[in-house]
């Protein structure tokens, strides 16, 4: 059979095509493979520091949820969470959280912490703080860093909505290694211009540590102090009107749960097993309300009347999703 010049050339063509389809996802195959084994704690940002001024009882509640969802990702995922985990361990060994004996566990101080903080605007550049000293980790986590960095970048730069991002060390060698990280981004992007700035935010007065002292196991015969289990629940506020108990979210705890950059919400700590919601949920919205606190959620639920279904969106196994849940009727005065 006579081929002409014409079929051989479509013929040639769609070789040519399929053997660039083949390459193309060989080596896309490759890269994946090269990141993944590239990847590092250091390089991902998961260190001990994120967890440090954390309870006991919240360490081990986000540990058992990363537990749970590491089988059902991929191997990439499954690793970074695997050392998450590690370091949540870590900070619960340090505090003491399961040690054994009668008493309370010694007071857990806090090392000096160590941040940056940063920020990548609309036009494309990168807003890079000096490497400064966290005054009130333990009791106000990031918080007002961001909020000074955000300002400094309002009124020096005239940028609207800064989306503020800082980090947190438990070691200047770290911060330095970290800020040279978030800096090395920038160089590897060309679209992207690193501004380094030098900026360090004005000292805020530190209250008490937010580390709960350790849950303390009672030797064999006796039975554990009362006082010893009460701050497990520090910080925990209950709502009967949805039938769940919901805590504030912190920005190292959004972190560990995957939330998009500067989401706020309230995540569920215990919850019935018939309203839908789980431990570790993190409701971002009641009724097309944004919530940014479990106080402010209570109010809201609060004033909705009995029997009404509303629809609260929530951030659950690295996705948004939209539940139903139906408001409770008061319950009784006790007599």
């Amino acid at each position: 059979m006579m081929i002409t010049p014409f079929k051989w050339a479509r013929r040639a063509g769609v070789s040519c095509v399929v053997l660039c389809l083949a390459g193309c996802a060989a080596m896309d195959a490759g890269m994946t493979q090269l990141v993944e084994a590239n990847q590092t704690p250091e390089n991902m940002g998961i260190s001990t520091a994120s967890y440090r001024g954390m309870d006991c009882a919240s360490l081990k509640m986000y540990a058992d949820g990363l537990r749970a969802d590491q089988p059902r990702q991929t191997p990439a995922i499954a690793k970074s969470f695997g050392w998450r985990i590690d370091a949540m361990e870590q900070v619960r060994r340090e505090q003491g959280c399961d040690r054994p004996g009668n008493g309370a566990a010694p007071a857990y101080v806090l090392p000096a912490m160590y941040g940056i903080c940063w920020q990548l605007s609309g036009r494309g550049d990168s807003y890079l703080s000096s490497i400064f000293q966290y005054s009130a980790w333990g009791t106000e986590r990031d918080a007002p860093e961001k909020a000074q960095f955000s300002a400094f970048l309002k009124r020096t730069y005239g940028i609207a909505a800064p989306q503020v991002s800082c980090e947190v060390e438990d070691s200047l060698a770290k911060a330095q290694a970290r800020r040279e990280h978030v800096r090395s981004i920038g160089q590897f992007n060309l679209s992207i211009k690193t501004i380094e700035v030098a900026w360090a935010p004005t000292p805020v007065a530190a209250g008490a540590a937010r580390v709960a002292p350790a849950v303390v196991a009672p030797a064999q015969g006796t039975t554990a102090p009362t006082q010893n289990t009460a701050p497990a629940d520090a910080g925990v506020l209950d709502v009967p009107a949805l039938g769940a108990s919901f805590s504030d979210l912190a920005p190292s705890t959004a972190k560990v749960l995957g939330l998009p950059t500067a989401q706020r919400g309230v995540m569920v700590v215990r919850s019935l097993a018939t309203n839908g919601l789980k431990p570790l949920d993190v409701i971002v919205e009641i009724a097309g309300r944004p919530v940014a606190s479990a106080s402010e959620l209570k109010n809201t639920a609060e004033r909705m009347r009995a029997g009404y279904t509303a629809t609260v969106r929530l951030w659950r196994e690295h996705a948004f999703r939209d539940l139903p849940l139906t408001v409770a009727a008061p319950s009784a005065p006790s007599p």
